[in-house]
């Protein structure tokens, strides 16, 4: 066909569609999917006035003109009409993007008129695409916006219709970098007006928000999506979220390298003191600097030593004066670290003193004064106590006084360590190897093992495969954390400067040699799914657990033979943090203790207190991370003394006497 035939042919078609009347009877065409009678289409397109206009002469002309055809059902469109209206709507979409002022609202609380350049530039400079696939997603949110009659647009609404786009486009990873980070205004509305479950202070409504976008930031920006995937499958479970990209997990530090620092900074010799004055500055001093020290740590500040070297200072007097100084230290222990939900703990070693009857004395003070009933509302769940049994051989004291303190909260809150300093632990059950050295613990990481079992569904080489693979994202894990922690505190002068006088090595490198403690949840559970009995009452399933924690065991010190010995493998401990779990739904109530417990033989175990002994050691020799026995007191049992007596002669490492943890 001829150029001027087409030209023709074209002039005759607009002019057949040329009409507003027409191109209506085409829309209402499209509209439905089947053929529809005369009547009905004239009531659709004139509505109650159909005598109007002459509807059957432009139905005859579109008929004619071959865009309309009629068949014994009714009127339809044909291909050409179809193809015709398309043109029509496409030209009629860039007139109204032409004339229309679509208004945004920004983020800034102003309002300002669409501007396709704006998504162009959000795309390229916050989701780092390149321009001309920038250009394509804004031109297809521009056509689907003007298909809308949408005339004012909020920014969160403009990024729900990029999102789509970008689904649609295969385009997630753009997506997770366009995330916006907050809490859902649902929640924080019920934060604000008191509707969750107790009332929180101002300060705790600000760091809560803060939290959660720390948390989401972590999972959507930082970690790679198979990581944070298993996080929030519960597959391994993370400690201080909010946290966890931006300071280590803990701190241990000799009280003695404290007293050093608080020497150079204010020339004040511990041992020179002489006037009361002086040894209540020292007290202030000396929480000056634990207190500046919490914004750098998440979990616990352990003291290596707190009565050898600071308690004693004020031992050998007046007993009425070291009372008041010890009730100054309570003080400042109640408003710096316990009184605050959110503030980490701080840890005390107490070390027994052969010859040193006064220092002992005076530990034994302290401890009855944490333990009288002003004490016990200051520190309702803490302090933490790691006390060496001998301590109590070494004293002096009736059976009874003893009793008296320790049926107090104190001790559901206090680890006994034997001879050995080395079995030194911190709150998260991480073993201080050698307590003469300052060390940062980076962080501890677990594996949920039920979620384990369920999926090998009893096969062994499946678990084990799969306990690998945990194990190897494990590891990843910690290198980020390293790496993120490392590059948040390289440039915060506060740390830099107390890190430089606290560590034998430069800041950088006290991270780069700090602890990684690899873990575990629901040893007790996996074995009962996996073997159908507990391994406290079948060779089989004790077998079973053995080889869980000998796999690991022979991973780590794979591992460690190229990274100086960083790793270790660590009994689990009871916290905060499987709470989140359980609030997340991963589990039932009812299935707390059973896939949580940090106890290595379960609680409702009925075997003898000898043979529990001899199977915890067992699964300890496993754990040169760290490892509490759990000690069962209860009235009809053996006496506490007894108990007591019996596990520290036990050579156990570590040991508790508390039904709290479980």
């Amino acid at each position: 066909m001829s150029s001027d035939k087409i030209s023709k042919l074209l002039e005759k078609q607009l002019k057949t569609i040329g009409q507003e009347l027409r191109i209506d009877i085409l829309k209402k065409l499209d509209h439905f999917d089947r053929p529809i009678s005369f009547s009905k289409l004239q009531k659709e397109v004139l509505g109650d006035n159909p005598n109007s206009t002459n509807f059957s002469f432009h139905l005859k002309t579109l008929k004619e003109a071959e865009v309309v055809y009629l068949n014994s059902k009714g009127y339809q469109l044909t291909q050409l009409g179809k193809k015709l209206l398309n043109v029509v709507l496409s030209f009629e979409r860039e007139l109204i993007d032409e004339h229309k002022t679509l208004m945004i609202r920004t983020s800034k609380y102003s309002k300002e008129p669409f501007n396709i350049k704006k998504i162009e530039e959000y795309l390229i400079h916050e989701g780092e695409v390149e321009e001309f696939l920038a250009k394509q997603i804004s031109k297809e949110v521009r056509k689907r916006l003007s298909q809308t009659n949408i005339q004012y647009l909020t920014a969160p609404l403009m990024r729900e219709y990029i999102n789509g786009v970008l689904i649609e486009m295969d385009l997630e990873n753009v997506r997770k970098k366009l995330t916006r980070l907050g809490t859902p205004p649902c929640e924080v509305h019920k934060l604000f007006n008191g509707l969750s479950s107790s009332p929180i202070s101002p300060e705790h409504f600000i760091r809560i928000l803060g939290s959660d976008v720390s948390e989401q930031f972590l999972l959507l920006n930082l970690l790679p999506g198979n990581l944070a995937d298993l996080y929030l499958s519960g597959e391994i479970a993370l400690l201080h979220l909010n946290y966890w990209s931006l300071r280590p997990l803990s701190i241990y530090l000799t009280t003695e390298s404290l007293l050093n620092l608080i020497e150079q900074r204010f020339s004040l010799k511990p041992q020179n003191l002489s006037r009361s004055a002086e040894y209540f500055q020292l007290i202030a001093h000396f929480f000056e600097i634990t207190n500046g020290l919490s914004k750098f740590f998440s979990q616990d500040l352990l003291l290596g030593g707190f009565n050898r070297h600071f308690l004693s200072i004020f031992s050998g007097g007046d007993q009425q004066e070291q009372t008041d100084y010890f009730n100054f230290i309570l003080s400042f222990l109640e408003h710096s670290f316990f009184s605050k939900t959110f503030s980490p703990y701080l840890s005390l070693e107490f070390q027994s003193l052969e010859g040193a009857q006064e220092v002992n004395d005076s530990s034994w003070l302290f401890l009855e004064q944490m333990s009288t009933p002003d004490s016990v509302r200051a520190f309702p769940t803490n302090p933490n106590i790691f006390l060496n049994a001998d301590l109590i051989r070494n004293l002096d004291i009736e059976w009874e006084r003893f009793n008296t303190l320790f049926s107090s909260h104190l001790l559901d809150n206090t680890i006994f360590y034997g001879q050995k300093r080395s079995h030194l632990l911190n709150s998260t059950l991480i073993r201080v190897k050698d307590p003469q050295q300052n060390r940062l613990i980076l962080d501890k990481i677990f594996i949920n093992l039920p979620l384990l079992a369920i999926k090998a569904n009893q096969n062994d080489g499946l678990f084990f495969e799969l306990l690998q693979d945990k194990l190897a994202a494990v590891l990843k894990l910690f290198k980020y954390k390293a790496l993120l922690v490392q590059k948040k505190l390289k440039g915060v002068a506060a740390w830099q400067k107390m890190a430089g006088s606290l560590f034998t090595d430069s800041p950088t490198e006290a991270l780069e040699s700090a602890i990684r403690s690899i873990s575990f949840l629901g040893l007790n559970k996996a074995v009962k799914i996996h073997c159908g009995i507990e391994l406290d009452r079948l060779q089989t399933s004790e077998k079973f657990a053995l080889q869980i924690l000998r796999t690991l065991n022979e991973h780590i010190r794979e591992e460690n033979a190229q990274a100086s010995d960083l790793y270790e493998l660590s009994q689990p401990h009871y916290g905060l943090f499987l709470n989140q779990l359980w609030d997340d739904n991963i589990y039932t109530s009812d299935q707390k203790e059973e896939h949580f417990s940090s106890r290595i033989i379960r609680k409702a175990s009925h075997i003898h207190l000898d043979k529990r002994i001899s199977l915890f050691r067992k699964f300890a020799k496993f754990l040169g991370g760290g490892t509490v026995f759990h000690g069962i007191y209860e009235s009809n049992t053996l006496p506490k003394d007894e108990l007591l007596s019996i596990l520290a002669q036990a050579d156990l490492g570590a040991f508790t006497l508390s039904n709290k943890l479980l």
